[in-house]
């Protein structure tokens, strides 16, 4: 139907003269009204033209439907007499049910061929009503259009076919089918030329004249089903904007399909639909990746579909109102509106308003208002969803949604989007149940739980020796229903025991002798009575929730007897007290002294100082992780391995020991080195050697460097961070590419984890004496392995790196290879625009918001650096 107001009547007064344009100046304003209202030219080409063909699709299923019997004309048409509206009415003449193809997709090719200049195309097919008779005529003046009755179509004011002139193009194709014709003519700005002549010049017969008064079109007989194709003349660097348009404009368009059409005759599809995984008839939402923020959708006919046009962010300094991020569509029919006798304003359909030319949304009253009706229908969608999965009669069932509702998780992607634009933080669900008082959910488990004494249980291991671990308030995810013990009985550790090997960790609950405002997490100053109402309230909620809860006794589990005297015999007691060295031989234990930061770094020029270790000599054969060791005469070389460990502690307090579950670096006592047999020999962090074979079992001559892998991690890491420093601009670049976006994070992630500028501790103890060195080394080292994975011969590996030393330097693990090559995939697209973003203080920064000035801006710099 109408776009918006097509026609006003003015109230005029009776001397009043009408007004028109002049003669002369119709040539000029054909030009206005095709060539030069557009500011986005590219994008309102693929919009009119697409948008017209999704029409002509839908206008030969509605009457399919009108003409089986199955709908009524009143259904998809209004009714008005002026003359404005006259080729707009339900003209049944017009269609011919065998010539209507069961094809709904528009095909959109962006056609590349040899040559400069506009060689390339813009095609636009659909296999819909066609273009024949008097609408045939029509649809190449200015003005004209069959859709303003229609309450289902985008179109209505005659301008949008011509659009492709906009684009520079000094003509555009149409070729068509209509009813067993065809016609192909040329659209110029001014004129048009049938390119079929009224003689059939293979056949010698006449062709099919359609004749307007003086005007003729021929055509000739077709046996195919209707179709219209446009064709616009496009410049070869315009591949990507055209892409663009698309991406921008027709995400939630349906049985849409893009293609390039290469020079080598192959045939690439895009696919850029974002099918939506919510839609109601206020939002919808999709998996889209180009709009960041919330953006405009609009609509046709049925406000429950899923199909609409986007038109761009919202405006809000338009809107005068707060900014809200988020990735939503707004689904807005575009407002309908006519003008009654006294040429007062008659509001046909509510929507919003759009500038003749559909580029931009007017942000009037009506639209502003329409757009907060369409925010508020959706905090209220957003209510009901909550409502929806609340309704559970079951507590535990009740609590996984709560939980569900107010982390907002992965798991419940519509309310994490639906967050953005609502505030559902302040969702306060209650359960009801069967229980004589409600139950208020809480995100914070304590509150919940607040009267009850509650306990995970769980393993711990001390000195070699096995505890039970209790931890007061675990968070929900540590909660497990199936586990709920009611403490009552003593703790026994023989029956803890017991469960943790029975069932895992478990929880104990108990009742405590009150509940304070802190247990509700109150405020001090808040006043006394309302304190006391809500402690109240907990008191009560306390008595519910025990009613419902599922729990076990924990003095009814029964602990067998066997198992019991198992664990007994492995309790040792000791009468007298006796030496650190005596249990240590005793309990079969050793001693080292394990590497720590050093709280006080410049204390003695040394980064780490150092803490005892008592550990069971058969835990150090069962330790997972790596256990390097040295003695004395090695420690500064210790210290400095301890650079490469403790890089992501930056200097604060840290230990590594036998506890830990991926390394220790201890300094052992010559006399304690026989307990460290299944250790690592310090040096073999830096430096570790092993002998190259062949397949048979023979050595090759050389060796091959296999450093830790902290070593290889920070190598890795020392070549990534000044590359990834040249290109800021990635920092806040997530909307623009995503993917690169994803790499550079990807790889500063690695950065930050792994490098530590130990240059920069030189005098330190350790570094001085080894770092340059081995950094000369790892170079070295690293050229081998480029020259490996290059398939060089040992030969030629010791011509370059180790000339005259046959058994040398043969092969090398330095660097992490996958995470460079990464770095090579960003880089090749990165220094493509980093000598211009890199000065965009926005883009530098992840502080900064992406304003929609500024994303444009940005889009149409790559656009045209592509």
């Amino acid at each position: 139907m109408a776009i918006q107001e097509i026609e006003s009547k003015e109230v005029q007064t009776r001397n009043a003269v009408s007004r028109g344009i002049d003669e002369s100046a119709i040539g000029l304003m054909m030009d206005i009204v095709q060539s030069t209202q557009y500011q986005y030219p590219i994008e309102s080409c693929v919009r009119e033209i697409t948008a017209n063909a999704v029409d002509s699709v839908t206008e030969r299923n509605r009457a399919i439907d009108i003409l089986s019997g199955k709908s009524k004309v009143s259904d998809f048409f209004i009714e008005r007499s002026e003359a404005l509206y006259k080729d707009s009415k339900w003209d049944p003449s017009y269609y011919n049910t065998d010539y209507f193809s069961d094809n709904n997709s528009v095909t959109i090719t962006y056609k590349e061929r040899e040559g400069v200049g506009r060689c390339n195309s813009l095609i636009i097919k659909d296999e819909g009503v066609g273009l024949g008779l008097g609408r045939l005529f029509g649809v190449l003046g200015v003005g004209w259009s069959t859709k303003r009755l229609r309450k289902d179509t985008m179109g209505s004011f005659g301008l949008g076919s011509k659009s492709g002139l906009a684009t520079g193009a000094d003509y555009y194709t149409i070729r068509t089918a209509h009813n067993g014709v065809r016609y192909e003519i040329r659209v110029y700005n001014r004129k048009y030329q049938s390119m079929i002549g009224p003689v059939n010049l293979n056949t010698g017969e006449a062709n099919i004249a359609n004749v307007k008064g003086e005007e003729i079109i021929y055509g000739e007989p077709y046996e195919g089903s209707n179709f219209t194709e446009f064709e616009v003349p496009v410049l070869k660097t315009t591949r990507q904007q055209y892409i663009e348009a698309c991406k921008k404009q027709l995400l939630y368009m349906k049985d849409i399909e893009l293609y390039v059409d290469h020079t080598d005759n192959s045939r690439q599809k895009i696919d850029f639909l974002a099918p939506a995984f919510y839609n109601s008839a206020n939002i919808i939402l999709s998996d889209n990746n180009y709009y960041s923020k919330p953006h405009v959708v609009v609509v046709k006919g049925d406000m429950e579909s899923d199909t609409g046009m986007c038109y761009g962010f919202l405006d809000f300094d338009e809107m005068e109102s707060t900014p809200i991020t988020g990735n939503i569509g707004i689904k807005c029919p575009i407002r309908q509106v006519t003008r009654d006798e006294d040429g007062e304003e008659v509001e046909i359909n509510p929507g919003v308003d759009v500038t003749p030319s559909r580029e931009a949304i007017r942000y009037t009253p009506q639209t502003i208002a329409f757009i907060n009706s369409q925010f508020a229908k959706a905090k209220d969608e957003a209510t009901v969803i909550v409502e929806e999965s609340l309704k559970s009669t079951d507590l535990i069932e009740w609590i996984s949604a709560c939980r569900s509702v107010t982390s907002m998780s992965d798991s419940n992607k519509v309310l994490a989007r639906l967050k953005k634009i609502c505030d559902l933080d302040e969702v306060n669900p209650t359960f009801k149940g069967k229980s004589l008082h409600s139950i208020k959910f809480s995100s914070v488990a304590s509150i919940f739980f607040a009267g009850f004494k509650v306990l995970l249980h769980s393993n711990k291991k001390v000195d070699g020796r096995r505890q039970v671990e209790r931890a007061t308030f675990p968070s929900w995810s540590y909660i497990d229903f199936d586990k709920i013990y009611h403490k009552d009985a003593e703790t026994d550790r023989v029956k803890e025991l017991y469960l943790l090997d029975t069932v895992g960790e478990f929880i104990t609950i108990s009742f405590t002798d009150e509940i304070t405002a802190e247990d509700l997490g109150l405020k001090s100053e808040r006043s006394y009575a309302k304190t006391k109402d809500k402690i109240d309230a907990a008191y009560l909620q306390r008595d519910a929730v025990w009613e419902l809860l599922n729990k076990k006794s924990y003095k009814d589990v029964v602990v067998p007897e066997d198992w019991s005297e198992e664990v007994k015999e492995k309790e040792i007691e000791y009468v007298r007290e006796l030496t650190p060295e005596e249990k240590r031989k005793r309990d079969g234990q050793t001693v080292f002294r394990c590497l720590k930061a050093h709280q006080s770094p410049n204390y003695e020029n040394k980064s780490f100082s150092y803490d005892k270790s008592e550990p069971y000599v058969s835990d150090l054969a069962d330790y997972k992780g790596k256990l390097y060791y040295c003695t004395e005469q090695e420690e500064a070389l210790l210290h400095y391995v301890g650079h490469f460990v403790d890089r992501r502690s930056n200097g604060t307090n840290s230990r590594w020991s036998c506890n830990s579950d991926q390394i220790t670096l201890a300094l052992v006592a010559k006399n304690n080195l026989k307990h460290f047999k299944h250790g690592i020999p310090l040096q073999d962090f830096l430096t570790k050697k092993t002998l190259l074979t062949n397949t048979e079992g023979k050595l090759t001559g050389g060796y091959k460097l296999e450093p830790d892998m902290n070593v290889v991690q920070w190598n890795t890491a020392r070549h990534l961070k000044p590359v990834l420093d040249t290109i800021p601009f990635m920092r806040n670049f997530s909307i623009f590419n995503e993917e690169m976006f994803k790499l550079y994070t990807q790889l500063s992630s690695y950065v930050t984890a792994h490098y530590s500028d130990i240059t920069g501790y030189c005098n330190r103890y350790g570094v001085a004496e080894y770092h340059e060195g081995f950094v000369a080394l790892l170079d070295k080292a690293q050229i081998v392995q480029d020259m490996v994975r290059e398939g060089a011969t040992i030969e030629e590996i010791n011509e370059r790196v180790s000339p005259g030393e046959p058994n040398g330097l043969a092969d090398a693990f330095v660097v992490e290879q996958p995470m460079l090559d990464k770095l090579e995939t960003l880089m090749s697209y990165a220094n493509n625009y980093k000598d211009m973003l890199n000065h965009h203080y926005i883009l530098c920064d992840a502080k900064y918001s992406i304003t929609n000035e500024v994303e444009r801006s940005v889009k149409e710099y790559l656009q045209l650096k592509q």
